[in-house]
This record gives structure tokens, sequence and C-alpha cells, in this order.
């Protein structure tokens, strides 16, 4: 699985270029102002492509103007160096730090996102299609940026790297640090694994099953629980499997809380000091930060093994 992964990852990199010249371009004319004659309307390029969404949309070319409404999709405008072209983003775009810059967007408030009248909106995955509707009527091109599992993570920078006209030249370095993380020697057995990224004292909140956390969990050789509890799921739920050897708990749990909880204080990674905290963003985002996810995962695996 990891050698299929790195094969298509560096595929992808090497036609990159292909892709583009591949991809069909178009002219089309530009919203006119009530003055100008439509036979005079400027014109604009644009791509023809298939978003993370598997939707086939067409988008401008190299966009001046962008919103983000994804903190995955923001972190690979910084990676690509195109952040000038951003004019906004949505309220989880923390990283990096020159991020907090950025003006805010709900991505609920279509009505603001129109006014400020971006070139291209890009999403998450799960975006409304109502609300795309709205926005491709007021003339603005919308679509999903976001890769959500560890497959993906590539397909996603590429996908923004092609709209902007970029090379995504840094994945070569994520690629070649991925490589050698897996190239060192597991000095842990496979061990359960549970995230928390939200507690109430009564429900757990982890990854989605199947994204990307519990992917690059696996594929380092240990087990996700939210693979088999879910999303979200009260305390008792942890009855029914088998019982997390580590815990992650990420920046916005209340580690005291957690940790001091019936039900939760008699697990055996709590009696043995295996809870550990880690950043949300790093762990749950599948985009230019995948090496530094695995790797932080790798050596926390490792340093469970050893108390």
């Amino acid at each position: 699985m990891r050698n299929k992964i790195l094969a298509v990852a560096i595929a992808f990199v090497l036609l990159l270029g292909a892709c583009r010249s591949n991809s069909e371009t178009e002219l089309e004319p530009t919203p006119s102002d009530a003055a100008a004659s439509a036979d005079n309307a400027p014109m604009r390029a644009t791509l023809s492509i298939t978003d993370l969404a598997d939707n086939a949309v067409i988008v401008p070319s190299a966009p001046k103007r962008v919103i983000s409404l994804s903190p995955t999709v923001t972190e690979i405008f910084y990676a690509l160096d195109c952040a000038n072209a951003l004019i906004g983003a949505d309220e989880m775009s923390d990283y990096p730090g020159a991020a907090a810059n950025l003006t805010r967007y709900d991505a609920s408030d279509i009505a603001a996102i129109i006014k400020t009248a971006p070139d291209l909106v890009l999403t998450g995955q799960g975006f409304s299609e109502n609300d795309a509707a709205q926005l491709r009527a007021a003339d603005i091109s919308v679509a999903c940026g976001e890769a959500a599992t560890y497959d993906d993570y590539v397909r996603g920078i590429v996908f923004v790297a092609q709209v902007m006209g970029v090379d995504a030249t840094f994945l070569t370095d994520v690629q070649a640090n991925i490589s050698d993380i897996y190239a060192r020697e597991k000095n842990y057995e496979q061990m359960n694994v549970l995230l928390v990224t939200a507690f109430d004292g009564v429900n757990i909140t982890s990854s989605a099953p199947g994204a990307f956390f519990g992917n690059i969990t696996n594929t380092l050789g240990c087990n996700s629980l939210s693979d088999t509890l879910g999303a979200s799921f009260p305390i008792s739920r942890l009855r029914d499997v088998d019982e997390p050897q580590l815990i992650l708990i990420t920046n916005d749990v209340n580690y005291q809380l957690f940790i001091e909880t019936e039900g939760v204080k008699e697990l055996g990674a709590v009696q043995g000091g295996r809870v550990y905290p880690v950043d949300a963003a790093l762990m749950t985002r599948a985009g230019p930060r995948v090496d530094e996810a695995l790797l932080t995962l790798f050596d926390m695996f490792e340093q469970a093994a050893l108390s």
C-alpha cells in the first residue's frame, strides 16, 4: 500500500505540467458593467478540470481573487507561494501564522462572499450544493479543493497548483521525507490509537471513519479506533472495543477534565501516562504537512511503546 501511494504521488508531481497542458482551456467573457457593450467585453482564460469532490468544473485560470473556505486549501496556497491571490479564508484557516491576516468569511454567509466578488471560491468537502449554485448564479466559480484522505493529498495539492498555474515543487521534499519515515525501523507493535478532538465530559468526538488521521495511523501499522467507533460517541462505547493503548488529544480539549473523568481515568493509557497532546490541524488536514504528521505519529508510537 505504501509503495502504491508513493508511486501515485510521484506520478502526479511529474505529470503536473502535462496535466495543465492537457486540460481544456477556453476564453469566456467577464461580467461587463452597465456601460460596456457586450461586443467589447474582455475575455478571461478558464480551465475545465475535475475537483476533489469529483465534479467537472470550469474555473478561472490563474485567478487573482480567491476565497478559501478550507484550512487545508489555505495551507496549500501558502506552500505554493500563491497566498497573494487569497482575499479571504474561513475561520479555521490558522496555518501558517500569516493566514491570521486574511479577511474571514463564514462559509454559510453566501451574501458576504458574493459582495466581495471573488474570481473563485475553493471549498472543503461537503459544501452545500445550494450555496454553490448561488455563487455560480452570481458568476463566481466554485470548486472543492480539499482532500479528505491520505490517498488524495497529492491530488489536492496538484489541483490547486494546476488552477493557479504553478508547479508544486515542494512535493519532492515531502515525498522524500515520507520515504525516509517508512524506511525507519519500527520499535513498536500494532496498538489501538484514539484521537480525541472534542470532549464535553460525556461524549468523545474523534476523526471521521476513513478520514486522514485513520489513514496515516493505519499506514504506520497501528489501528485508529475512530474507524470502529465513529466520529462521535459516549465514553461508555469504549467498553465495546479493544481498549486504546494510546490516546491523542488535540489542543481544544481540556486535558485535565478528560483524564479525570469516570470511564476514562481507569483506562490503561491514562494510568500509564500514554495520553499525548497533538496539534489538531496537523492530525486532520491532508495537505502540505503530511510528512510532519507522519513523523509526529511515528515518534509518538515509539514513545508509547517505551512506557
